[in-house]
């Protein structure tokens, strides 16, 4: 079965630029694992697959997937699929007691309103994000957060948050703090993986875990260019099992210490783009506030990172 899928940019005022978004317009039938495995070959931030909703309350369903792991909401993902539900035909918007016009998203966050304003080339999506829960506090005194952060940790420690994503939101002591900052990504992975806000590594893939993609991109840039042949659409049902097993092959083959070293050799500003972009998962606008470079130096900081790692390991273009 030919499955229509788009690839979008979001925020951006011209193709390539803003965030990238892969939606997969038609999606029903397809179960979880393979929707993980088609987010894999696409290999972008997040892929996202539209259903039918299971409440006449919503517009349409939605599931958001990383290259690695399912969400219960992002944002980008959210406003980009609804974007494409209107452009696609697949939902109309209502018109509501305010008198304005809005979609309803239903996704793991549950049921999320989606403001339409105007139309054509200039609509704009707003899109209301889930509550945010404070899930756990740790104080400035906690031993693990000193152990990670040091003195640059301030009284208020930190708090575990949940989004639709889950967050360790910590307080440092000045501006300086946070920029002079060179993250311990063993640290970070002992915090975040027993409190569910990151994907569980093995002990030998941890540190790194998304880089460990450099090893199989050659594969995956050739199913993705096999994929946009035919006007971007594709057999997406037909993929190899492979695609999604790719990933921990490589991992078995690419010692962490390797890509420790390998990461710690790289410019400050690359180390940066490839922990918010890569190993984080941010979006590009979400990188960009967090680290102080603009969208643009993110793009080039990872683009060059990811060749060098590349040449590093013999994975090629």
């Amino acid at each position: 079965m030919t499955r229509r899928f788009l690839h979008l940019d979001v925020f951006a005022p011209r193709a390539g630029a803003g965030n990238p978004l892969a939606v997969v317009l038609d999606a029903e039938g397809l179960d979880t694992d393979a929707m993980q495995r088609i987010a894999a070959w696409t290999n972008v931030i997040e892929t996202t697959f539209v259903l039918p909703p299971t409440t006449p309350d919503a517009s349409y369903r939605v599931r958001i997937f990383t290259p690695r792991r399912e969400l219960a909401f992002a944002g980008h993902p959210s406003v980009g699929t609804a974007h494409a539900v209107l452009a696609a035909g697949l939902a109309l918007p209502r018109v509501v007691a305010d008198g304005t016009r809005q979609l309803v998203q239903e996704c793991g966050a549950g049921l999320l309103p989606v403001r339409v304003e105007g139309d054509g080339p200039t609509q704009a999506l707003f899109v209301q994000a889930p509550a945010t829960q404070v899930l756990a506090r740790r104080d400035g005194e906690d031993a693990g957060l000193r152990a990670l952060l040091g003195e640059r940790l301030s009284t208020a420690g930190a708090a575990l948050i949940d989004s639709g994503r889950r967050w360790w939101a910590a307080e440092l002591v000045d501006e300086a703090a946070v920029r002079g900052w060179t993250p311990d990504f063993d640290g970070i992975a002992d915090l975040a993986s027993p409190a569910g806000s990151a994907t569980p590594a093995t002990p030998s893939t941890k540190n790194e875990p998304t880089l460990a993609t450099i090893a199989t991109r050659r594969a995956i840039d050739r199913l993705r260019r096999h994929g946009r042949a035919g006007g971007r659409e594709s057999n997406i049902d037909d993929l190899p099992e492979s695609a999604a097993a790719v990933a921990p092959v490589a991992e078995e083959r690419i010692a962490a210490r390797d890509l420790r070293d390998a990461v710690a050799e790289l410019p400050e500003s690359q180390r940066t783009a490839l922990r918010l972009a890569k190993l984080e998962d941010l979006s590009l606008a979400e990188a960009s506030a967090r680290s102080g470079l603009s969208v643009g130096a993110l793009k080039v900081a990872t683009h060059r990172a990811m060749q060098s790692l590349r040449r590093r390991f013999g994975a090629g273009e």
